[in-house]
């Protein structure tokens, strides 16, 4: 669970870089801990994000290139969803769209 906690920090100081306006609404403005939507991305490796092809595209990429991927697809889904992510304006809604919506 520690790797887990190091790495849900790790996606957030990229955020705060690569999804900035993400980053504010998600983190700062909402008060959300990444933990809640990286346990569900990283611990099964995104294996509920889309269907099967994708799901074998994004192991593909963890084989090749390591623990990078994982951050590389997170940090692609935020921006994927941004405009939609900074419309929402419950941290109940930002949620159910983290972890239900996001989909590649």
């Amino acid at each position: 669970m520690s790797g887990l906690i190091k790495d849900s920090k790790r996606l957030e100081m990229m955020m705060s870089t690569e999804v900035p306006d993400v980053y504010e609404h998600i983190i700062v403005k909402h008060r959300m801990d990444v933990l809640f939507f990286t346990a569900r991305w990283f611990l099964p490796l995104y294996t509920d994000i889309g269907n099967w092809d994708t799901t074998m595209r994004i192991w593909d990429l963890f084989w090749a290139e390591g623990k990078t991927a994982i951050f590389r697809i997170a940090l692609a889904l935020l921006k994927a969803g941004s405009k939609e992510l900074l419309a929402l304006t419950t941290i109940d809604d930002i949620m159910l769209f983290l972890l239900v919506r996001t989909k590649l």
